[in-house]
């Protein structure tokens, strides 16, 4: 950080792909990633949401549908990434006949 501030160049920022003229997507996306309701695993942005976001933000017919489709995608692909990782760390699975085993029969209520 030290080096950017003093001007110097960071070979990882000058390896980043510029953000030039999108800057509204990305704001809007760090937005409402906060809004995905999470549960078992993160769930998608809601459509709700990105709607709200661009009542909000003033933006007309053709530009929330636009919103929409890149929130969509850039979101996909994030939790596809997310996906990978988790399934990557994950461990080896057990042997079938240890996961199969059978449950417990379950009591009434008294």
């Amino acid at each position: 950080m030290e080096m950017y501030k003093a001007g110097r160049v960071v070979p990882a920022l000058d390896k980043m792909p510029s953000i030039v003229g999108f800057e509204q997507y990305w704001d809007a996306y760090t937005d409402l990633a906060t809004c995905r309701s999470i549960g078992m695993g993160e769930g998608p942005i809601p459509w709700t949401a990105i709607e709200y976001w661009a009542r909000t933000h003033g933006l007309n017919v053709d530009d929330r549908w636009m919103l929409h489709r890149v929130i969509r995608k850039v979101d996909n692909q994030q939790l596809e990434r997310k996906a990978a990782e988790r399934s990557a760390k994950k461990p080896d699975k057990l042997p079938s006949s240890v996961r199969r085993m059978p449950r417990r029969p379950t009591r009434g209520r008294r």
